[in-house]
């Protein structure tokens, strides 16, 4: 009889009930293996942090595996929106770089909307842009070059990522504050600028301090566009120890998950992100990579986000004017 009482009142909960049981089975252990979708190929700075993180993960997550997915296509829009499709389990997250993602938001006019259609879970790393000169360039600092190029008599040519892309809009924010008389050619990725540069076909370039690494003998930086040093570029000062003000644009690596992802799941996600992020075997792998390390709650990561939706699009919008011109 007792059997029975219990029977009938397991089969009489609610949906809603079962589906809370759900949740809060889920967020104490995870069954099966997490999947973190990468909108860009193997080989890139992205898919390097996911799959980092995915290595050092497993001891956190009940002892199941983070298993990267690359599903690249749409500048990443593909990854971001499958993620956002997905069942908002903890199961399937994307691996995203927030500061590209917010620009193409407002520099597309369409989109995810990575501040209100998804949830971070954490940020993981970071990547910040410099300007970029060549070896024997007679600049050591940012000051005596924003000089020459006031005083050029002629649009001095520099190379970035790609129109709309994060070093794009991070040198043309440096380049107006200032005046600078420039003329942009866009590139198909980092490598294609840092190689005109070298072979003489622009004058400086703007690209992540990341593809500094390995070229230290043909390049060098003269300012980074960020508030912290990169630990893997070598007397590399940001441009605000040089007195320089201009606006700041870097992108966080973020990890996130569908927006209906219940509270406790995330916190789960957070905390095993977090202890991923301070082991040895993370910052090995990232190091190797010349990578930063840099992690912010859920809580922080959602509210830079937001701050940088705001302050970002007037600039934004005023490169692209400048482009569209």
């Amino acid at each position: 009889m007792e059997m029975t009482r219990r029977t009938v009142l397991v089969g009489g909960a609610t949906a809603m009930g079962l589906a809370m049981l759900g949740k809060s089975a889920s967020a104490q252990s995870f069954t099966k293996p997490i999947e973190i979708v990468v909108g860009q190929p193997p080989g890139g700075g992205t898919d390097t942090y996911a799959r980092a993180i995915a290595s050092a993960l497993t001891p956190f997550l009940d002892g199941q595996a983070a298993v990267v997915v690359n599903r690249p296509g749409g500048n990443a829009v593909l990854a971001i929106e499958s993620v956002m499709s997905s069942r908002p389990d903890g199961y399937t997250l994307s691996m995203t770089s927030g500061g590209t993602a917010v620009i193409k938001r407002i520099w597309d006019g369409n989109g995810p909307d990575i501040a209100t259609d998804m949830r971070p879970v954490a940020t993981i790393g970071m990547y910040a842009s410099c300007v970029v000169v060549r070896k024997d360039s007679p600049h050591q600092n940012i000051n005596s070059w924003i000089e020459e190029v006031k005083a050029s008599q002629r649009p001095v040519l520099w190379g970035h990522t790609g129109r709309g892309s994060i070093h794009h809009i991070a040198g043309q924010a440096l380049l107006s504050e200032y005046g600078l008389p420039t003329r942009d050619v866009p590139f198909q990725g980092a490598p294609d600028a840092r190689n005109a540069l070298v072979n003489g076909e622009v004058e400086f370039a703007v690209f992540g301090t990341q593809n500094l690494t390995g070229f230290e003998e043909q390049v060098r930086t003269i300012g980074i566009l960020s508030t912290d040093r990169d630990p893997f570029v070598e007397g590399g000062k940001t441009i605000i120890e040089q007195g320089v003000r201009a606006p700041l644009f870097f992108t966080p690596i973020i990890l996130h998950a569908p927006k209906d992802t219940p509270d406790d799941v995330i916190a789960k996600l957070e905390n095993a992100v977090r202890q991923a992020t301070e082991s040895e075997e993370y910052k090995k792998l990232t190091g190797t990579a010349a990578l930063v390390v840099y992690f912010r709650s859920a809580d922080e990561t959602q509210s830079w986000t937001k701050t940088a939706t705001e302050e970002w699009r007037p600039v934004i919008e005023q490169v692209k004017q400048q482009n569209a011109g």
